[in-house]
């Protein structure tokens, strides 16, 4: 089935956690059941992905250089992958002292942008919940995280020390392809809607910028 043109340019920019949660296009999907039950610390973790237009952050990028990288003009066509360097980690205090919550919403996946005009764009949004407990919020008992953090819908990854533990806990929904083409105007890409992206181009990044102000920052791909 053809996406909508709007489906496909949620697909090229990056949807914030706000976005996301007012559930505009595409699916969404939320869980209470990632949640820690350590101590005082007990903390949850709420899943919610889908996928829309309008972003604060993106990913991308390989250093903070990349990330305030503003040289625009270039050329944008090629094959592009979106990656998370550029993505900043939110993060709020836990419950229990010096424990803390953090998360991040970003895309993976590839953006091709063609000589003949017709753009690709075939993308996964991931969002991470990052749990961090000193030993003092561990549960009574336990030796590891693993031991009270509950993720059983998600992927789960904890690094335990002798005196703390973080624990990453991952979702992620797969966006699907879209097609749609494109003109390079003076340094804009414009849709077929009219949307507009100024762009900055070299041979191993590419910015877009919306015509909102919101950015998304990709990679050249590697062959």
């Amino acid at each position: 089935m053809k996406m909508s043109l709007s489906d496909f340019r949620s697909k090229i920019i990056f949807a914030s956690a706000l976005v996301f949660a007012c559930g505009c296009a595409g699916a969404s999907s939320t869980s209470d059941d990632a949640n820690s039950t350590g101590g005082d610390g007990g903390a949850s973790a709420t899943s919610s992905s889908g996928a829309d237009g309008g972003a604060q952050s993106t990913g991308g990028g390989s250093s903070s250089d990349v990330c305030t990288w503003n040289a625009c003009g270039g050329d944008p066509v090629g094959s592009w992958t979106y990656s998370s360097a550029c993505t900043p980690v939110t993060e709020t205090p836990g419950s229990c002292s010096g424990s803390t919550t953090g998360s991040r919403i970003y895309l993976t996946g590839t953006l091709n942008l063609g000589a003949d005009g017709k753009a690709h764009v075939d993308t996964t949004t991931v969002q991470e919940t990052i749990i961090y407990y000193p030993k003092e919020c561990w549960a009574p008992g336990a030796t590891k995280c693993e031991d009270f953090v509950q993720a059983p819908d998600f992927d789960l990854h904890c690094v335990n020390t002798a005196t703390d533990c973080t624990c990453t806990i991952v979702d992620s929904m797969a966006n699907g392809p879209s097609d749609d083409t494109f003109t390079n105007q003076d340094g804009h890409i414009v849709l077929s809607d009219g949307t507009d992206f100024t762009f900055c181009a070299d041979a191993e990044h590419l910015l877009l910028i919306h015509d909102t102000g919101e950015e998304t920052f990709l990679d050249a791909a590697q062959d």
